[in-house]
């Protein structure tokens, strides 16, 4: 998988997978996550994934203390790999 920093052109994940990632915050029960840092660091935690936002184009998850995480550098939700990219699925931007 394509080390993703801050400055790499995001890549729309895959429709299913962001279906995956909002059927989970309805929910409302924490997952293991594991993604890419800031630092090109793998990380896993369990956390509960709050809400999705999209801005300037880029999708992002909303965690716990006001973090925020871009879809495209999450690796896995509860074992289950993220797909290779995808188109837009139609999301607009806030």
């Amino acid at each position: 998988m394509q080390k993703v920093n801050m400055d790499t052109p995001y890549t729309p994940i895959d429709c299913g997978y962001y279906d995956l990632i909002e059927a989970t915050i309805m929910r409302r029960r924490a997952v293991i996550l594991r993604y890419e840092d800031v630092n090109g660091h793998t990380t896993e935690e369990t956390v509960r994934l709050l809400d999705t936002l999209v801005e300037n184009g880029i999708e992002y998850v909303m965690l716990p203390e006001d973090r925020r995480l871009r879809m495209d550098r999450i690796l896995s939700m509860d074992g289950q790999l993220r797909p290779g990219g995808g188109e837009a699925c139609g999301r607009e931007s806030a």
